[in-house]
């Protein structure tokens, strides 16, 4: 079988368009090298003099490895690195864990691999028992549900580009930010934050005031719910030892003391400062987070 021969005006094209290849070119050399500690990547903290990233997410997982493992790497200290945008990272989300094996390991599978790493999983989770391990998961969805709703109300809103009304493919809604089902919340009444631009804007200031208004309630109530369960206790429920409940609770405490919020409608500090004992606990867990990263530059692991 003969190839079909190429017809001569396109050998002339060619010829006039000829084809160069040229080698790659490699990354820089910092890039390219492993890890020398494990580096955790995270979006920048507030402040380059601190370590502690300004997203809640992040910060939860520093204060996971910070507090809920430093006995078992016998106090390994980890490296950061903020110097890569949230869309490089793997599932275009940070955290990652870079390990000096080379492995990058995504949020979702940093604890999976922890325990792993550790061996055998403490009893009940490191809680004080079966019924405390039932109850971490309760405040939890208050947590990541009530809380996290109310901080996101209060950050400062984005710029406001009428084009993001054409270009976005799924409005956010409040009902996002809400884990299913959402604790105490009516979830199917709440309003889209990106609105339609055919609703009357009058009506719909008033249905927002409402329903932040009736977050920032509840928002409240969980505040002093965990101010009374937490009490004078070293850990939270208890325990013995932090716990990723503890890890949890901490970024949002941290992120609400520390990250600028609207104050038009109501301070969420206010509220976590009204328990002395919530702020107590958070600035000597902040401490012993601190303690747990290279105070190092981000590009500099």
């Amino acid at each position: 079988m003969s190839w079909p021969t190429v017809p001569s005006p396109f050998l002339k094209l060619f010829e006039t368009f000829p084809l160069h290849t040229y080698p790659a070119i490699p990354p820089p050399s910092h890039l390219r090298c492993t890890p020398s500690v494990p580096t955790l990547w995270i979006h920048p903290p507030p402040e380059a003099s601190d370590c502690l990233s300004a997203d809640v997410e992040c910060l939860k997982w520093q204060a996971y490895l910070a507090l809920t493992h430093a006995a078992a790497r016998q106090q390994q200290r980890i490296a950061l690195r903020w110097d890569i945008p949230a869309e490089g990272a793997l599932e275009g989300r940070l955290p990652n864990l870079h390990l000096p094996s080379g492995d990058l390991i995504p949020a979702h599978n940093i604890a999976a691999f922890e325990d792993g790493a550790l061996g055998e999983e403490p009893e009940n989770e490191g809680y004080r028992g079966p019924q405390e391990k039932d109850e971490s998961r309760a405040w939890v969805e208050l947590l990541e549900g009530v809380v996290h709703a109310a901080l996101i109300l209060a950050s400062p809103p984005k710029a406001f580009s009428p084009i993001s009304l054409l270009s976005s493919p799924a409005p956010d809604t409040i009902d996002a930010l809400l884990p299913t089902p959402a604790p105490s919340i009516a979830s199917a009444s709440l309003l889209p934050l990106t609105l339609p631009l055919h609703l009357p804007l009058p009506w719909v200031s008033k249905k927002m005031d409402r329903q932040r208004d009736s977050v920032f309630t509840q928002y409240a109530v969980a505040v002093h719910a965990l101010s009374e369960r937490l009490g004078t206790d070293v850990w939270f429920l208890g325990s013995d030892a932090p716990t990723p409940l503890d890890a949890l609770l901490f970024a949002y405490l941290h992120c609400i003391l520390t990250s600028p919020l609207d104050k038009s409608k109501r301070d969420l500090r206010e509220e976590i400062t009204r328990h002395v004992n919530l702020v107590a606990w958070e600035w000597r867990v902040r401490g012993l987070v601190r303690k747990g990263f290279v105070p190092d530059q981000a590009g500099k692991a």
